[in-house]
C-alpha cells in the first residue's frame, strides 16, 4: 500500500510542473503588463521601464519560467501588486473559509445526491425514478450563480430566514456560521448533487441486477438489507471516483458564489485579483487550488485502492 501511495505522490510532480507551465503560458499570452499596474496610470515611461527591470520582466521567457517554477517549489509566490502583502499569507488566511464552505457544499451533494440516487434505483422506471431524473437534469441546467441569486431572493429577501451576504467564522458563533453558509453551500453543491444522483442511480441499477444480488434475494433477503449491506457498498466505488472532479468544480464555482454572497474566501480573492490584474496572487491561487485538487484525488485513489486491492499491484 505504501508503495502505491509513493507512486501516486511521484505522479503528482509532473502534473504540478504542467500546471505551472500552462499558467505561465496563459499569463504570457494575456496582455497584462505588471509594470503598468504597479507603477500606476500617472507613471512615466521611464518609471514603468524601471519597474519592469526590477521585476525581471525584461529577462527571456524561459528564464522567467524557471524562476517562477523554483519560487513555486519553495512556496515563494512574491508580493501582491495591489496590496503589497505576501501572496501565500493572504491565500492561507482565506483557505479555511473556502474549505468550510466547500465542506458544506460537498456534504449537501453527497447526502442528497446519493440518497435520491438510491431511491431512484430501487424501482427503475417508477415515478420516483422519473422525478429524480428530472430533478437531477434541472439541477445540472442551472448555473450556480443563478441559483445563488434565486436563493437570496427567496430565502433572504422575501422570507428573511437566512442572511443574504456575509460570513461568520465557526469559532465565533457555530449557529451563525451555519446560517451564513447554508445558501452558498446549496448553490455550490446543487450541480455536484445532480451528477452524484445520476451516477449513484446508474451504479445501483447495475449492481442490483448482478448475480450475487439475485442470489442474496433467493436466500430470502429483501428490501433494505440487500440495498444497504450488499448493493450500496459495491456501488460506492464508481461514485467515489467522482469526488475529485466534484471538489475541483466546487473550487471553480466558489469564485462567483463567494463574490455574490460576500464571503471573504479564496474565490472572492481570485475574483478581485483577476479584476486588478494581480499576477502573483492569480498564480498563487491557481497553483494552490491545483495542489488541493490533486491531494483530494490522491485520497480518493487511496480509498479506492483500499476497497479494490488489485489496484495496489
Amino acid at each position: 500500500m505504501w508503495g502505491y501511495i509513493a507512486r501516486r505522490l511521484l505522479a503528482m510532480v509532473p502534473l504540478i510542473v504542467i500546471v505551472v507551465a500552462l499558467l505561465f503560458l496563459i499569463l504570457e499570452l494575456v496582455d497584462s503588463d505588471a509594470a503598468d499596474t504597479i507603477a500606476g496610470p500617472s507613471a512615466s515611461e521611464e518609471q514603468v521601464e524601471a519597474v519592469r527591470e526590477e521585476l525581471g520582466l525584461n529577462d527571456p521567457a524561459l528564464s522567467r519560467f524557471w524562476n517562477s517554477l523554483v519560487n513555486a517549489v519553495q512556496g515563494d509566490f512574491g508580493q501582491s501588486y495591489v496590496s503589497g502583502e505576501n501572496v501565500l499569507d493572504a491565500i492561507l488566511r482565506r483557505v479555511p473559509i473556502t474549505l468550510s464552505l466547500g465542506a458544506v457544499a460537498l456534504t449537501f451533494a453527497i447526502v442528497v445526491g446519493v440518497g435520491v440516487g438510491i431511491a431512484a434505483a430501487m424501482r427503475p422506471g417508477g415515478w420516483v425514478d422519473r422525478g429524480v431524473s428530472a430533478f437531477a437534469a434541472l439541477s445540472l441546467a442551472v448555473p450556480p450563480f443563478v441559483l445563488g441569486l434565486l436563493l437570496v431572493i427567496l430565502f433572504a429577501l422575501t422570507l428573511g430566514w437566512l442572511p443574504a451576504t456575509g460570513y461568520v467564522r465557526f469559532g465565533e458563533d457555530p449557529g451563525e456560521w451555519l446560517r451564513s453558509v447554508v445558501l452558498p453551500g446549496i448553490a455550490l453543491g446543487t450541480i455536484p448533487m445532480g451528477e452524484l444522483a445520476r451516477h449513484t442511480r446508474a451504479s445501483m441499477v447495475d449492481t442490483l441486477d448482478a448475480d450475487y444480488i439475485r442470489t442474496a434475494r433467493s436466500k430470502g433477503l429483501r428490501g433494505r438489507p440487500v440495498v444497504l449491506k450488499h448493493a450500496a457498498k459495491n456501488a460506492a466505488a464508481p461514485v467515489l471516483t467522482m469526488l475529485g472532479v466534484i471538489v475541483g468544480a466546487i473550487l471553480g464555482s466558489s469564485i462567483t458564489i463567494e463574490f455574490i454572497f460576500g464571503i471573504p474566501g479564496m474565490g472572492a480573492l481570485a475574483f478581485d485579483s483577476v479584476s486588478n490584474r494581480d499576477i502573483p496572487m492569480i498564480q498563487g491561487i491557481v497553483l494552490l487550488s491545483a495542489i488541493l485538487v490533486l491531494l483530494v484525488n490522491l485520497l480518493v485513489d487511496i480509498t479506492y485502492a483500499y476497497l479494490n486491492p488489485r489496484l495496489r499491484t
